[in-house]
């Protein structure tokens, strides 16, 4: 198992949990010549539930990546006196990452984007406010969102839809686009 693994991996081997305390395992998988590797959670690779808003794929570079970059920054602002500290154990929470390292904590913005079936840090992307939106958009995310409640509490997409003077796809569109952002 461990002769696939390579030494950025061996450093989070172990160390990346999710904020129910379900660890996340190094996999890999082919297209061609190219692999491509990512942290799977048990919890998914066990068909159990997954904690809400947390991911349970996620590319291995990109969170590598944002670990090392943090830490650094922490590095930088440590006086040279300070011994250099070692990641204990990095927690995936909704919207951040929490490092702990020895003799301290640091919380790291942490909000993926969907890319196929798994999620992938866009970037130097600013992290944004999912709901400055354009009006228009805004105006559709709040009425989708009071008719999913609607439709949760019983009421069908097609009586929501006739009484909206509108069809029931619109009505599923705009329900469906809720689900995503709130």
């Amino acid at each position: 198992m461990y002769a696939c693994i390579n030494l950025r991996q061996k450093e989070f081997l172990g160390k990346l949990f999710d904020c129910e305390g379900n660890v996340y395992s190094p996999v890999f998988t082919s297209k061609g010549a190219k692999q491509y590797r990512y942290y799977t959670s048990q919890a998914l690779l066990q068909a159990r539930p997954m904690p809400y808003g947390v991911v349970g794929r996620i590319a291995a570079q990109d969170i590598e990546t944002l670990v090392d970059d943090s830490v650094q920054t922490h590095l930088s602002e440590l006086t040279a006196d300070q011994p250099t500290p070692d990641i204990i154990r990095v927690t995936v929470y909704p919207g951040k990452l929490r490092v702990t390292l020895s003799g301290t904590e640091i919380e790291v913005p942490f909000e993926p984007i969907q890319s196929g079936r798994s999620f992938v840090i866009p970037n130097n992307a600013p992290i944004r406010d999912p709901l400055d939106l354009p009006v228009p958009q805004l105006k559709a995310l709040v009425k989708g969102t009071i008719w999913r409640d609607e439709h949760f509490a019983g009421m069908s997409m097609r009586d929501i839809a006739a009484r909206e003077g509108t069809d029931e796809r619109h009505v599923r569109r705009l329900i469906t686009n809720s689900l995503t952002i709130i």
